[in-house]
């Protein structure tokens, strides 16, 4: 019976798992970056923005169309006579003359539209990329504990089954025997929960890539050593921040947007004049008239006070919003550059010699429940162990690979290569 679960157990712990289909698509980081941008479907939506506001630009440029007025005389005793001997034919042709820049400001405000459409597309860019990262992380974590857990729910099925027999035979208690079997139950009941959470997963990366619906993603994260990752600086992090990120430029282009509205409503308050041709006939002083015509209003009870005042006020707005923005791109930086020194402090050479000597004395364990040195008890007690151990050693390694990803989300930039 001893070299029996002892087989059991060191086989469960020794053997390999793995499931390969014709649907799964292995994709690191950079070929999952490849594909957002030829897939994903709110950035071709975003595209046709931006192209809109280069649309806009041109719109703002052209100049107001002419005005054409005529009056003719239908009947006075004959109809439509236009001639030396009667009839009465009036010709008017006005073009609008915007004054004080009005087109130039309007231009302005089109182009940093534009602007503002750019960023948000390279904003939504670096946020679907962080997210698809972050997800393939994280399903690369799962996949692990994936791996883990099914070795347990081997270990302990074979386990079950031998206590069974064990227990009809009468050489085990009832109670080691549905001690086994409870274990069993709540590592498949966890197995189940883990196998939920990856499935959405899943479905985020499966809607993000636009794949088919039946694809598994299978994610080949870089295994990278403490000793290969290097870090910057914090002001220097800091700086690439506030020089790279889209958010801040769309912040800092909307003052300057806002700022440009300001100047325009001011030129409103300026009135515009129409200019144009006037041809007469038979309704004059002269048998042929022909004239000049100007017009334009007088700003005397509306001089566009109330939308320049408002104008000024967005504009201060828009000033603290930036400042805002700016604080905070700060803190995310600094935020993410000490989480990464904390998980980078946690694992050293001393944690990964502790995790080489409590696999050595798992095995030992092994030896000694085979031998009856300990109790089925003390078995469990310590495999539960041993899995949290190794629990909390995968997600401190993800951790510490999710850290670095937020350094490099957070400056869109890539000062540490994870990819």
């Amino acid at each position: 019976m001893r070299v029996l679960f002892f087989l059991f157990l060191a086989i469960g712990f020794l053997s390999s798992f793995g499931q390969s289909t014709s649907d799964t698509l292995s994709i690191t980081l950079r070929e999952a970056d490849e594909i957002i941008l030829k897939r994903n479907l709110t950035l071709i939506a975003a595209q046709f923005n931006v192209n809109a506001n280069d649309a806009l630009i041109q719109q703002a440029k052209l100049w107001d169309n002419p005005i054409l007025n005529t009056d003719q005389n239908i009947y006075d005793g004959k109809y439509f006579r236009h001639d030396n001997t009667g009839g009465t034919f009036y010709l008017q042709l006005v073009q609008t003359i915007r004054t004080a820049g009005k087109r130039g400001y309007s231009t302005a405000i089109a182009s940093d539209g534009q602007q503002v459409s750019k960023q948000q597309f390279y904003d939504m860019v670096r946020l679907l990329r962080y997210t698809v990262h972050s997800d393939l992380i994280e399903l690369s974590h799962l996949t692990t504990l994936e791996l883990l857990y099914r070795h347990q729910v081997e270990i302990l099925s074979k386990l079950d089954q031998a206590m069974d027999a064990q227990y009809k035979a009468g050489n085990v208690s009832l109670k080691e025997n549905l001690r086994v079997k409870a274990t069993l139950f709540g590592m498949k009941h966890e197995l189940s929960n883990l196998l939920i959470t990856m499935n959405s997963f899943q479905a985020e990366l499966r809607l993000i890539l636009q794949l088919k619906d039946n694809v598994v993603v299978s994610p080949q994260v870089k295994q990278v050593k403490l000793s290969t990752l290097r870090i910057p600086s914090l002001d220097s992090l800091i700086n690439s921040a506030m020089t790279s990120r889209p958010d801040l430029k769309i912040s800092s282009t909307r003052v300057t947007l806002l700022q440009d509205d300001f100047n325009l409503q001011k030129a409103l308050a300026v009135p515009d004049f129409n200019t144009g041709f006037e041809f007469d006939q038979h309704n004059s002083y002269a048998h042929n008239f022909y004239g000049l015509s100007i017009s334009m209003a007088l700003p005397v009870l509306n001089r566009n006070q109330g939308n320049i005042k408002a104008a000024k006020m967005n504009v201060n707005e828009q000033v603290f919003l930036d400042q805002e923005t700016q604080s905070k791109i700060r803190n995310e930086v600094i935020n993410a550059y000490n989480n990464y020194l904390i998980y980078t402090k946690t694992i050293t050479s001393d944690y990964t010699t502790f995790l080489v000597d409590y696999q050595n004395i798992f095995n030992k364990m092994i030896e000694s429940y085979s031998a009856r040195q300990i109790s089925l008890l003390e078995l469990i007690d310590y495999l539960d162990a041993y899995k949290e151990t190794q629990l909390q050693n995968t997600e401190l390694k993800t951790k510490l690979l999710q850290a670095a990803e937020d350094i490099n989300n957070v400056t869109n930039s890539t000062f540490i290569d994870i990819y």
